[in-house]
């Protein structure tokens, strides 16, 4: 069937995303674009996220102005594929919902690739988005066909059982072509690669990847370093994130590690911070570290971007006990060794004792979790759709409750009175006395 996509007829894809920025969904962006332009004459369309970040009335007319563009735009593509991440979209509830649904409703086919998903409480926050976003999209008409791709398997079972929609897909972040995984698997020489760091041969290195966030937990790897032998050595590579910067102020997860390493002097020669590494640089410290250590809490992250490129590169990987864990030993079953959030002892007993076999089975594993299956997926979701003739969808702003409106308000206003604190209930009181009066 791809044979024949190519032979025929190249579809047009518009992938709309952040792009040219240091995130982990602009590099996801552009290796779509790598893995797909076999099938698909492919265009990322850039979300301009710092833009629809900015604050104030002025930079609200500027990001609607681009969002109206960006759509009309996305009329010209035979399919189009949006990714859903809130925080790509804006920074209030009622801007990101009226945003997602504008781009939606101006796509005539469409994917739309669920990178995170909150479903605790429909009728508040983010949830709410989420809800208005799956009602929206199962009053679609025939014409107007969608589908969805998540990146855990619980995640497409979640949406069939909430949602009531069943034409989802799920599969793993996945970051490198075939020949890109070869390339750096083959130009491994981790004792050439040790040298810039100033490491020996025979030293044991251990690397945290990606943004500096507060979620990865720093200081687990910290305290892990610390009861590991000496000849052990822990690399920090990523830089501080772009959102954290404030003026007069120290990004929080810098001020953690330093402050640990400066009550813990006898660490900080077998600590290093790389700073940003360039895209090539990024892989090769990946391809060449000893072990990648992931001692995330847990912040409901679907697929993670660091997990994933270690998978690619066959890297030997510790990962805490997170909720996502579970989807990912679904695809890639006994494949990394997994300890408790925070037991610090239990990761280096790990690290120490090794499970070897692991490596073996994820170099089985990979074939099944590459660029061809991502593009038989697009293949096969464009084929469902492409008979169809979309038509032009109109669009109204949501009503939105806002954040901390729970859906009390349809209860009789007795039961809404009667749970309310007595300092409101008092000063409900005085308000209808004082219009009495005035009456």
């Amino acid at each position: 069937m791809i044979d024949y996509i190519i032979k025929n007829h190249k579809p047009s894809l518009a992938i709309v995303s952040s792009h040219n920025i240091n995130c982990a969904l602009a590099h996801y962006a552009d290796a779509l674009k790598d893995f797909l332009c076999p099938i698909f004459n492919i265009e990322i369309i850039d979300l301009k996220t710092s833009l629809l970040r900015q604050e104030g009335e002025n930079y609200q007319k500027m990001s609607e102005t681009h969002i109206d563009q960006l759509c009309a735009r996305l009329q010209e593509f035979d399919i189009v594929n949006v990714h859903l991440e809130l925080g790509l979209y804006g920074t209030s509830i009622e801007s990101i919902m009226s945003r997602m649904l504008k781009i939606c409703q101006a796509s005539g086919r469409l994917i739309l690739t669920v990178h995170t998903i909150d479903y605790k409480e429909a009728h508040k926050g983010h949830s709410h988005i989420y809800q208005q976003i799956m009602q929206t999209l199962k009053q679609r008409p025939p014409s107007n066909p969608f589908h969805l791709i998540t990146h855990l398997p619980q995640e497409s079972a979640l949406i069939e059982k909430m949602y009531a929609i069943n034409n989802v897909t799920d599969f793993p972040l996945l970051f490198l072509t075939n020949e890109r995984r070869k390339k750096f698997q083959q130009s491994r020489n981790p004792n050439i690669w040790k040298k810039q760091f100033g490491f020996k041969e025979e030293d044991v290195t251990i690397g945290m990847f990606g943004l500096l966030s507060t979620h990865k937990n720093y200081s687990h790897a910290l305290r892990t370093l610390n009861l590991l032998p000496a000849h052990y050595k822990l690399l920090i590579v990523g830089e501080a994130h772009h959102m954290n910067i404030k003026e007069w102020k120290v990004d929080p997860v810098i001020q953690e590690m330093v402050s640990y390493l400066d009550d813990h002097p006898a660490l900080v020669s077998r600590v290093i911070f790389t700073g940003r590494r360039d895209d090539a640089k990024y892989f090769e410290d990946l391809a060449n570290i000893d072990f990648v250590l992931l001692p995330s809490f847990e912040v409901g992250q679907s697929g993670s971007s660091v997990l994933s490129t270690s998978l690619e590169l066959s890297c030997a990987i510790l990962k805490s006990n997170t909720l996502n864990t579970l989807g990912y030993e679904t695809y890639f079953s006994n494949c990394f060794e997994t300890f408790d959030i925070g037991n610090y002892y239990e990761t280096k007993h790990k690290i120490l004792h090794f499970d070897k076999t692991k490596l073996s089975n994820l170099n089985k594993k990979l074939k099944f979790f590459s660029e061809v299956q991502i593009r038989q997926i697009y293949t096969n979701i464009y084929e469902s759709m492409k008979e169809t003739h979309p038509i032009q969808l109109s669009w109204q702003p949501p009503k939105v409750l806002p954040v901390s409106i729970s859906p009390t308000r349809s209860l009789p206003t007795r039961m809404v009175l009667k749970v309310l604190p007595k300092p409101v209930k008092s000063i409900l009181k005085r308000l209808r006395d004082t219009v009495k009066a005035a009456s």
